[in-house]
């Protein structure tokens, strides 16, 4: 396969197991070399998690290289995981944040075969130092949805999750809406309402405006 991918004019015609294997080899001059001839690679984001694999393994380099390929894609493949969610794997995660980061709002809010993007993920595994450091980056998109139309607040109202309310503040702080629908037409308020928790989506200022202890 390396001989056929050297050979500026041969025609290559790979099948779709043959590039799922050079990616679950790990064999990043293939990577490249693939990359090099600008073959379409599309496929092998969804069945390969390529940029936790990159993250893990350190490459810093090739997770670039692989952020430049898809910054072409029109439309963006799905991906396994999206290349923010990605890049907070890494033991030296800032390198690989500020990579995406630097790649634009498109990376930063590129989505995963369900439609969700890095920060409705954190969201839905309540990783809150993740969803604070995401929340700060220029150009994320709070109000993202996935195929079901969730946003990241949507997914953070659980009335039974000890975080929950400390990521739902943050997201409202930032300005998340609750008056967005999901697929069915159901808002965020009336889901909330419905599970008992609308007392999530108060702010704090409001909250602290009682009769008792009203607003100075």
């Amino acid at each position: 396969i390396t001989q056929a991918v050297r050979l500026k004019g041969a025609n290559i015609d790979f099948s779709m197991q043959t590039l799922t294997d050079v990616f679950n080899s790990g064999s990043l001059g293939m990577i490249n070399l693939l990359l090099d001839r600008g073959l379409e690679i599309d496929p092998c984001f969804v069945y390969v998690d390529l940029f936790t694999q990159l993250t893990v393994g350190n490459d810093l380099t090739m997770f670039r290289a692989l952020l430049n390929y898809l910054s072409h894609r029109v439309p963006m493949p799905p991906l396994r995981t999206p290349p923010l969610q990605s890049a907070f794997t890494s033991l030296s995660a800032d390198p690989f944040i500020a990579a995406v980061i630097e790649a634009g709002p498109r990376l930063i809010n590129a989505v995963d075969e369900r439609g969700a993007t890095a920060l409705i993920n954190f969201t839905s595994l309540r990783r809150l130092d993740a969803i604070e450091r995401v929340l700060e980056i220029p150009g994320v998109d709070i109000e993202a949805q996935d195929l079901n139309g969730f946003s990241a607040l949507r997914h953070a109202i659980d009335p039974l999750h000890e975080f929950s309310p400390t990521i739902v503040r943050l997201l409202l702080a930032k300005g998340a809406r609750t008056d967005s629908s999901d697929k069915n037409g159901q808002t965020i308020l009336a889901t909330a309402e419905k599970m008992g928790c609308q007392h999530l989506l108060i702010p704090v200022d409001e909250k602290q405006q009682t009769p008792e202890h009203p607003a100075q």
